[in-house]
Order: C-alpha cells, then structure tokens, then sequence
C-alpha cells in the first residue's frame, strides 16, 4: 500500500519542499522552492492504522529521526526494518535503537560517505 502521508514527528499537515519540481530529490521541511502540502503521521499512528505489517521500508531524507522516539513495543511490532540513514549520527544511534529492542542488524551497505542502508531482523528471544 502507498499512502500519501510523511513521516512527522505530529500527525498534523504540514509542507515538504524539494529543490527539484518533481520532489525526486532533496525533499525537506527546510529549504527549496517547490512546496507540497501533505499530512504528517508519526511512526506510531501508521504502526497501529496498518497492522499487521511484516516489513517496512523507511527511506525519508532525515525522516529516519522519529524512529528514535518509538516505544520497544513499536518497534518490535514489525519483524523487518529497511532504514536508509543521511548522517552518521543517525546511523549509529539507529543502530543502537534497534539493537536495545532485540533486532540484529542484518545488512548494512555505504551508499555515499553519508547515506547508509540497513536492515534489522528481530531476533526471537
């Protein structure tokens, strides 16, 4: 399911803006010229609107943030985390998160010297 929704510390509307007209790039809440109205939904409310959920993909220019804030609960609610990280920071404190709520990290791929892909497997305890 697709749904037209962003990754928010609310669920509230809010504007993306991109730097690019077709927003396949540089999106953000911060700078660039072309806007978009869209609803923010925090990683709790989309947890609990959609389960059950086997896998989730969250690739989110800097979104990945919120993923910090979830509850163990939360987090282990889903088996399978792809998460794309745009800072180094945000890499190893992902890293930690997921790890502290019993995931073992299970890929984890350079994409440029601040982009990482991960991906945590929950391990059965």
């Amino acid at each position: 399911e697709c749904h037209q929704e962003a990754l928010a510390a609310k669920n509230e509307p809010f504007t993306l803006v991109s730097d690019q007209p077709e927003g396949s790039s540089c999106f953000g809440a911060e700078e660039g010229n072309y806007r978009m109205e869209c609803m923010g939904i925090t990683i709790s409310s989309l947890l609990q609107r959609h389960q059950p959920i086997d896998a989730i993909k969250v690739d989110c220019e800097g979104g990945e943030v919120h993923l910090l804030e979830m509850t163990d609960a939360d987090i282990r609610s889903v088996p399978f985390w792809m998460v794309e990280t745009h800072t180094p920071e945000l890499y190893c404190d992902i890293i930690k998160r997921f790890s502290a709520s019993g995931f073992a990290n299970t890929y984890d791929k350079k994409l440029n010297s601040v982009v990482n892909l991960l991906h945590f497997t929950l391990q059965h305890q």
